[in-house]
């Protein structure tokens, strides 16, 4: 599924990568990455980790997460980039959608959840 959508935006393996390194100001941090996408056009953004972007007061909120993530759904969308959020799982034995840290939300508001244990 991940590479289907992956090629739908247009991805072909031969694009630049670009590299941001520092502090994101959260209240400002929606705004800022679609500047960032107008002037770079890419068609990934991996954005590590979630926790760091996302101006919530709790990531177990379900309305704030879901809140925010719409956000991020309708800038990919505007842009036509992909945006991948690297996050967290909790420490319980979970697997699947409930091994994610935080609100349901988090897995139910993005099109592809990707869980890598060991």
């Amino acid at each position: 599924m991940l590479t289907s959508q992956l090629k739908t935006v247009g991805i072909k393996g031969s694009e630049e990568i670009y590299i941001h390194v520092g502090a994101v100001n959260i209240q400002n941090a929606v705004h800022d990455l679609e500047e960032a996408i107008l002037q770079l056009q890419p068609k990934l953004v991996i954005i590590d980790t979630l926790g760091h972007i996302f101006n919530v007061q709790s990531l177990n909120d379900y309305a704030e997460v879901n809140s925010v993530f719409t956000k991020y759904r309708e800038l990919a969308r505007r842009t036509k980039s992909h945006i991948m959020f690297r996050h967290h799982t909790n420490k319980g034995e979970n697997r699947g959608q409930n091994a994610i840290l935080g609100s349901i939300a988090l897995a139910g508001a993005t099109d592809c959840n990707i869980n890598l244990i060991d």
